[in-house]
């Protein structure tokens, strides 16, 4: 069945199109006044870390360059060139979604790689010494106790706090000043729930932030996907491309 095209995140041009239908994650459109909550884990680790956060949508936001800039000690990464690589696209094997590859200057490496995503695949861009622009896809922990569509939104809430808590530590806050996605969507006749955000922390006493993109996918038989996308400030090509990539995603078979 066709997929409904998700929001486009303000000031970002529609992903290019899919063969199969409408892009399923338009990341963007309409604009939904940011929620301070919860906010999804960024994608680019900062030098931050942390802990985890508990789940709730009201919590504060725990992400941003603290993520980008570099994996905890808990975290360990994981480079593996070509993982999941299936022609133009990036697969997860265990749950069956996938999207469409970026370009250079991304790599088919997983720097820094949340623990919160089991087997991940994806890219990632070394911006500077342990600072990663990333995308990450695998399968959700168990831990998280998913057992099918009707805990996306709960399940989207406990992956945010925690990756939050995780990788930026205390201080991260969704900017409530910024416009934001949060929705439930259908690819294929697969539900999702897709969080993207704008993340501000700070970084050594200095203020800066990121824009993340979250999402829970769900896979089918009490299995969902985990994408994790992450860009910090400053790096509007980066940030189009991660952004593009999360449009793609989608079912592979």
């Amino acid at each position: 069945m066709g997929a409904q095209p998700m929001y486009q995140p303000p000031g970002f041009p529609p992903p290019t199109p899919k063969k199969r239908s409408p892009l399923p994650f338009v990341l963007g459109g309409v604009a939904l006044v940011l929620v301070v909550g919860i906010v999804v884990g960024v994608v680019v680790f900062a030098s931050k870390g942390g802990k985890k956060p508990a789940a709730d949508d009201s919590a504060s936001p725990r992400t941003s360059s603290s993520a980008s800039a570099s994996p905890t000690p808990s975290s360990s990464p994981s480079s593996v060139p070509g993982d999941g690589v299936q022609g133009d696209k990036i697969v997860d094997q265990a749950t069956g979604w996938g999207y469409t590859m970026a370009k250079s200057p991304w790599k088919n490496e997983v720097n820094p790689h949340a623990k919160e995503i089991e087997g991940a695949v994806g890219q990632s861009v070394e911006i500077s010494s342990n600072v990663y622009a990333t995308m990450q896809l695998g399968q959700l922990a168990d831990s998280f106790g998913y057992s099918g569509p009707a805990d996306l939104k709960q399940t989207k809430s406990d992956l945010a706090t925690a990756m939050l808590k995780q990788y930026y530590g205390d201080g991260a806050k969704v900017d409530t000043s910024q416009k934001h996605v949060d929705e439930q969507l259908t690819q294929y006749g697969h539900k999702a729930w897709l969080w993207a955000f704008e993340v501000k922390y700070t970084d050594n006493g200095k203020s800066t932030g990121e824009y993340v993109v979250l999402a829970v996918l769900d896979a089918g038989g009490g299995k969902a996907g985990a994408f994790w996308g992450s860009v910090p400030d400053g790096h509007d090509d980066l940030k189009k491309q991660m952004v593009d990539g999360a449009s793609s995603l989608k079912p592979t078979s």
